[in-house]
This record gives structure tokens, C-alpha cells and sequence, in this order.
């Protein structure tokens, strides 16, 4: 009889094990093999300390298999190590670049428009060390749909913009950027300098002191002129004497506000200087009524009596023939007062006006310029020009006097104002051509404004003039006294007989 034996056969399972792909870590600084996690697959890197750089690469690593090899065989499994009880592979790693960041630290860039760019924010970053880009953009299109288009510079006038720091790439870390948005808004414009104007007497303005002063924070100041607060405002300045206003303006732009302000100011009417009135001859005994003067003289007092004998200044009243810029005065004309029997002579009257010319404008001085007596007639041909200062190539204001004589030594003289305007100065600001400045052929004749030995000539002869005629006027009282000495001595003939 034979025994039965069981015999029981252990069947090993398959091993098999599971490689990770596509493992990815992103790059930092001192990135490690081991910053790749297996931890949940089971399997372990064979150097965890090894250094990652950006990129694929496949790196060594170890699945354990000693605890699984009673149940597993894992002799057919690509890389087992019996030995080792482990299954060695290479598991392909991803090193993504990095991140970067940009962080602008200035908080705002807004301000009203002030005439400079806006200044650079200040900015931080980490990760790249690529280039760093700041770019100005201004929005083209509206708040709610923006359209940023890119500009040169920084801004510096009114609009709505926004500035973009961009950090680009490198080897290890992606590229970033920031942007921040900022407004440059519509300025208050004010002055700096207040309008400013000083009055001046007519026929004295002074280009370096009589002009009008101001200064805005921004623009130009133009300057115009009014007789009236409200009236119209031209851009010739006032040459008449009155009352004025000047009105400075800035005109308002995108960037800032206008602004405007009115100054008076008063241009004083000049004292004239009467003309001279010599040679005047009365009764005694007559009201000075029977004087007559010339167009601009009358008598203070005309019925006052020329009593006393010789010669003695009486009160007259000068009215200038423009009495818009000149003041009405009073003078002391001479007057001789002789006995009866004197023949009364009246003073001549010279007719001229003042005169405006044009820069560099030839000058006549005797050009419509006439004299007349009550008893000589027309005088004109006799009239002198013992004055004359006109220089057309220099703007401002001349004086011109003449005399004339009557045949008994009777004298006048008078005085005109001749202004040379400015010249006038071309609409374009830039520096005008040569041939807009008047050359030689275009100043005055020498020959119509005498020189000093002229006028010192002509001055002397006036003198002369009427030192012959206050000897005329003794000659006749001489010869009075004398017919006044023949009438008496024949009259005591007539009575003796």
C-alpha cells in the first residue's frame, strides 16, 4: 500500500512598474532634482541633489521592488536590479522658465500740464535678468475702449496716457511687465507778472519806460488798446492825450486756461510853448482890443488901457491849435505904448501845423507852411527856419521853429511838434529782410535840416531882426517927439503973429 502526498506549486505574479512623463518644474534659483516630487509614484531619483536647468532632460531614478519580489517577478521587468531588489530607469524632467515680476512703486503720475515731461516711476523687479524697457503710450481712443499707441517720449501735454516697464527674458526666467495710467489735465493759467502801465505827457513816450508790462505762467501776452473799459480793443498803442486802457490777454490752449486784465492809464496833455510875439505897438491911452494877435492869442483882459508909456508885458491867453494833447496857457506879450499920433502896427501870423510822418519819410519843413500881415500881405517867401531837430531814421519827437518879420520889424515866431512814427516792424516774427530797413536814399536830405552853424546863423539873424526892430521903433518915437516939437513951435508962431 502506497502513501498519498500533496505537493502545492507557488505561482509568481507578473512584475510591472508604472515610469512617470512629463514630469515639469518650473525654474528658481537653486533648483533641485529633488523639487521634481515622485513621492506618490513610489519611485526615488538616484541624485536628488542634482542642479536643474531650463529644458528637458532625463535623469536617473529607482523603483524599490524588495517588498513586492515574494509575489512579483520582476526579471523580465527593463531594468531590474535582483541584486539590488530595484528597477533602475531614466525619467525625462521639464524645467519651465521661470516667473518674472515688475512692480511699479510710484502710485501716481497724474498733475496738471506745468510745460515739463513727466518723470519716470520708480519701479522694482525679480526673476529675469533681461534688458528693463519703460514706454510712454497715450490712449487714442475713449475711457471705456481704450487705444494705446505708442509715443517718443515722455508726455508733457494734457491728455490721457500710461506708462509700460517691461522686463524681457532670459535663459531661466519668462519676460513681465506693468503699466500705470495717469492724466495730465488742463492747467489755471496766472500771472506771474501783474499788468503794469505808466502814464506819460503827450510827445514824451519812452519805449524803454512807457510800455506795458506783464507775464503768465504760460503763453505770450499780447497787448491791445481802448479809449474806452469796454470798447474796442486795438493793437496800436495811443498816441493822443486822454484817458486809456490797456488790456493784456493770453489765450487759452488744450494745455491751459486764458487769461485777461485791463489797466487805465492816462496820457497828459504837454505844455506848449506859446510862439514868440515881438514888435507890438498901441496908443497910449487905448484898450489893448485894438491889438490884433495872432489866431492862437487873445488878450486876458482886452479892454484893459495901455496907460502907462515904454514898453510893458500885458497878460495874454495861448490856445494851440491842437488843444486835444496840449494845454491852454497863459503868457506876457510885450507891448510898446507910445504917444498919439503913433502909427499902430500889427504882429505878422506864420500858419503851420504839427505834423505825424512814417519812418524814414523825407521831410520839407517849409512845406505848407504860409505867414500874412494885416499890413505887408503875404509873408511866406519871408519866413526862416531858425530850428530844426527832424531825424526821420530815429523815432519820436521834433521840434520845428519858425519867424518871419513884418516890414516895420514886427516879429513872431512859432513852434510845431513833428513825430516820427516807429517803424513798423513785418507780421512775420522772424528777423526781417535787408531790404525792408531803409538805406541811406531813403533818410532825410541833410540839406532840409540845417546844422548847428545853420541854426546858429539863422538864430543870429533873428536876433538881428529884432534888435533892428526896437531901433526902428526909437526912431520913430525920435521922429514923433520931433513932428509933436515942430506942430508946438509952430503954434506958438501962429499965436505970436
Amino acid at each position: 500500500m502506497s502513501e498519498e502526498a500533496d505537493l502545492q506549486v507557488k505561482t509568481m505574479k507578473e512584475g510591472s512598474v508604472t515610469v512617470p512623463k512629463e514630469l515639469k518644474v518650473t525654474y528658481k534659483e537653486g533648483l533641485k532634482l529633488s523639487d521634481a516630487d515622485l513621492s506618490s509614484t513610489g519611485w526615488t531619483w538616484a541624485d536628488g541633489d542634482a542642479a536643474l536647468t531650463v529644458g528637458t532632460g532625463e535623469y536617473p531614478a529607482y523603483f524599490d521592488t524588495s517588498g513586492l519580489e515574494n509575489t512579483h517577478d520582476f526579471s523580465a521587468v527593463e531594468g531590474y536590479d535582483k541584486d539590488n531588489h530595484r528597477v533602475e530607469r531614466k525619467i525625462s524632467v521639464i524645467v519651465e522658465k521661470g516667473t518674472s515680476t515688475v512692480t511699479i512703486i510710484t502710485k501716481t503720475l497724474d498733475k496738471p500740464y506745468d510745460g515739463g515731461a513727466v518723470s519716470a516711476p520708480e519701479y522694482t523687479t525679480s526673476g529675469s535678468k533681461g534688458k528693463k524697457t519703460i514706454t510712454w503710450q497715450e490712449n487714442k481712443g475713449t475711457v471705456d475702449a481704450p487705444k494705446w499707441e505708442n509715443i517718443d517720449s515722455a508726455p508733457s501735454e494734457v491728455g490721457n496716457y500710461r506708462v509700460v516697464v517691461t522686463l524681457a527674458e532670459d535663459n531661466n526666467y519668462k519676460s513681465a511687465e506693468a503699466a500705470l495710467k495717469f492724466v495730465i489735465s488742463k492747467a489755471e493759467n496766472v500771472w506771474t507778472e501783474e499788468l503794469s502801465i505808466e502814464g506819460w505827457t503827450y510827445g514824451s513816450y519812452d519805449e524803454t519806460k512807457n510800455v506795458p508790462s506783464a507775464e503768465a505762467k504760460f503763453g505770450d501776452v499780447v497787448f491791445t488798446y481802448s479809449d474806452k473799459q469796454d470798447g474796442t480793443y486795438k493793437n496800436e498803442a495811443p498816441e493822443n492825450a486822454g484817458t486809456w486802457y490797456v488790456k493784456a490777454a493770453v489765450a487759452g490752449t488744450e494745455n491751459y486756461t486764458g487769461l485777461e486784465a485791463v489797466q487805465e492809464f492816462v496820457i497828459k496833455k504837454a505844455i506848449p510853448t506859446p510862439d514868440e510875439v515881438t514888435g507890438l505897438i498901441i496908443v497910449q491911452g487905448h484898450p489893448l482890443s485894438e491889438l490884433e494877435l495872432p489866431e492862437q492869442f487873445r488878450w486876458e483882459d482886452e479892454t484893459q488901457i495901455a496907460e502907462e508909456l515904454g514898453t510893458h508885458p500885458f497878460k495874454a491867453i495861448y490856445t494851440p491849435e491842437d488843444i486835444v494833447n496840449y494845454e491852454t496857457v497863459e503868457t506876457k506879450i510885450d507891448v510898446q505904448v507910445v504917444p498919439a499920433l503913433s502909427v499902430i502896427n500889427h504882429v505878422p501870423t506864420i500858419s503851420a501845423s504839427d505834423k505825424t510822418i512814417k519812418f524814414g519819410e523825407k521831410f520839407d519843413p517849409l512845406k505848407d507852411v504860409t505867414a500874412k500881415d494885416k499890413e505887408d500881405g503875404d509873408l511866406t517867401s519871408e519866413i526862416n527856419v531858425v530850428k530844426n531837430t527832424v531825424d526821420t531814421g530815429k523815432a519820436g519827437t521834433y521840434e520845428v521853429v519858425y519867424q518871419v518879420a513884418d516890414s516895420q520889424n514886427a516879429s513872431v515866431r512859432k513852434t510845431i511838434k513833428i513825430h516820427v512814427k516807429a517803424e513798423e516792424k513785418p507780421e512775420d516774427p522772424n528777423t526781417p529782410d535787408k531790404d525792408d530797413i531803409p538805406d541811406k536814399g531813403d533818410m532825410p536830405d541833410k540839406g532840409n535840416t540845417p546844422d548847428q552853424n545853420g541854426a546858429d546863423k539863422e538864430n543870429a539873424d533873428a536876433n538881428k531882426s529884432v534888435q533892428t526892430g526896437d531901433r526902428t521903433n526909437v526912431l520913430l518915437w525920435v521922429m514923433l517927439l520931433g513932428v509933436s516939437s515942430v506942430g508946438l513951435l509952430c503954434g506958438l508962431y501962429r499965436k505970436k503973429r
